[in-house]
């Protein structure tokens, strides 16, 4: 498969969710509940397992810490190690999410840098779709469930990644 065949979907992607995500924080219209703000306006971090679809050998593990700029935009900036045959990968990524009026849905893009251990640094952008379900029996984790796409040297995997995040504060 060509680069081109794999990187022009992902750029399109990328090129429309960066045009869509001011246009849908705009399109929620008029002011938010109180109950709104307070779903998405405390920080969280959590822990995540990612699974790599095109290469299931290559899944690991991750975290990240979500802040929150306004009560529908937030800066997630995250870390993923994993190990393949024998050799250390991690991806470092730092991406905007527009979250949706009750904040059960996320659109991302944002940047990525990915490692290995006997290799260059590489460079890209990631762009991903996700779901924030409810707090866990009155306590403040809150699973959550996205698939992203990189692409990085010409490549787009799909990652599937499943965790939580505890939320500091009100919640």
């Amino acid at each position: 498969m060509s680069r081109r065949v794999v990187v022009r979907p992902v750029l399109a992607l990328l090129v429309v969710s960066a045009l869509a995500l001011p246009s849908a924080a705009r399109a929620q219209g008029g002011r938010p509940t109180q109950m709104q703000v307070e779903r998405t306006a405390s920080a969280s971090a959590g822990l995540r397992a990612t699974y790599s679809a095109d290469r299931p050998e290559a899944s690991g593990w991750g975290a990240q810490v979500r802040i929150p700029i306004d009560w529908n935009i937030a800066a997630e900036p995250s870390v993923d190690v994993w190990s393949v045959n024998g050799h250390s990968w991690w991806q470092a990524n730092a991406d905007l999410l527009a979250l949706d009026r009750r904040g059960w849905f996320y659109a991302r893009v944002g940047l990525a840098v990915l490692g290995h251990d006997d290799a260059d640094t590489k460079y890209g952008v990631n762009a991903g779709l996700g779901s924030d379900l409810p707090y866990l029996l009155e306590t403040p984790l809150r699973p959550f469930a996205e698939v992203r796409w990189t692409a990085i040297d010409g490549r787009a995997p799909l990652r599937v990644l499943v965790g939580a995040n505890f939320a500091f504060g009100k919640r």
